[in-house]
């Protein structure tokens, strides 16, 4: 697969996420705050599952190097690719 093919399954999957960004963001939910003292939403959470089990799909040979942090007993993955900068632009432009 080379990288034209990947803008529109990679344009799906970042309007998906944000699609469920916005529904969460449009019911009542909760905040977190991280020991950096950041806030992680519900919404943050979910919209990371979809990118990461949509990349794992889409793009199956390419790693995704990861940061675990705990979270008042949940974890939240840091994806750092920068794949993943250009998706979560996208989601928010």
């Amino acid at each position: 697969m080379n990288i034209v093919d990947l803008i529109e399954p990679l344009t799906e999957l970042s309007q998906n996420a944000g699609n469920a960004i916005l529904d969460i963001y449009n019911s009542n939910f909760n905040v977190s705050i991280k020991e950096d003292t950041s806030p992680l939403t519900q919404a943050d959470l979910k919209s990371h599952q979809i990118i990461v089990e949509g990349l794992k799909k889409i793009t199956p040979n390419i790693p995704m190097p990861m940061v675990i942090n705990a979270v008042q007993e949940r974890y939240s993955l840091n994806i750092i690719t920068p794949k993943i900068a250009a998706i979560r632009a996208s989601v928010f432009a």
